[in-house]
């Protein structure tokens, strides 16, 4: 792929031309490539990509700002969207096994520092959480601990593309849960620092599992 300036002898190009190059542009930077026509593999690790590519893009769809916000922080002066880093950690997270356990809730941006540790504990309809926050680096104050559950089906037929968030924001930081139905879930959960002036940083999300009753 090329960079192009003032594509044919214009000022702007797009399409293809006699099916031998085709013109476009990504994030603004207009690019010529060849002419292919797109396979479609169906080799065991291209099913697999596929299957959690599809129920990865529906979730995110409802996951809404917390969990989505270290995401959108990871890009930041990347070349890459907050849903691109998503599918990014999670496709390769999920890909080989048959559940969520693996299940990337925060990447870690802008140095966050992760919890000292997380547990979480199913009851009727609910799931509580038990944090230890760590020493903040100088300067920096802890403002909110997020998590979200999500039932621990195999991410490979799986048609559910909701998840419950919670956050919690003073401590003792336990973000909990509730109105669940039955089931085992995974619990993913991260903090949210302000690094000063408000900019923020997030920790690298740890996980849990918990059966609800």
């Amino acid at each position: 792929m090329a960079k192009t300036t003032a594509p044919l002898l214009s000022f702007g190009a797009g399409g293809a031309i006699g099916k031998t190059q085709v013109y476009a542009s990504w994030k603004g930077i207009p690019y010529a490539r060849k002419y292919v026509v797109p396979a479609n593999p169906r080799s065991t690790d291209q099913t697999l990509t596929r299957s959690v590519f599809t129920i990865l893009c529906a979730l995110w769809k409802n996951l809404g700002a917390d969990a989505t916000a270290p995401f959108m922080a990871f890009a930041t002066g990347k070349p890459l969207t907050d849903r691109n880093a998503y599918l990014k950690f999670n496709v390769k997270a999920l890909r080989s096994g048959s559940d969520w356990t693996a299940l990337v809730g925060s990447p870690g941006a802008a140095g966050g520092v992760p919890l000292a540790s997380f547990s979480a504990s199913g009851g009727s309809g609910t799931i509580s959480t038990t944090v230890t926050a760590p020493t903040p680096p100088t300067g920096w104050t802890l403002t909110k601990v997020t998590a979200v559950a999500r039932v621990n089906d195999d991410p490979h037929t799986s048609t559910n593309d909701t998840a419950a968030v919670a956050s919690a924001t003073t401590s003792p930081w336990q973000p909990s849960f509730s109105g669940l139905a039955a089931g085992s879930y995974i619990v993913t959960c991260w903090p949210v620092w302000d690094t000063g002036g408000g900019k923020l940083a997030y920790g690298a999300s740890l996980n849990h599992t918990a059966t609800v009753t």
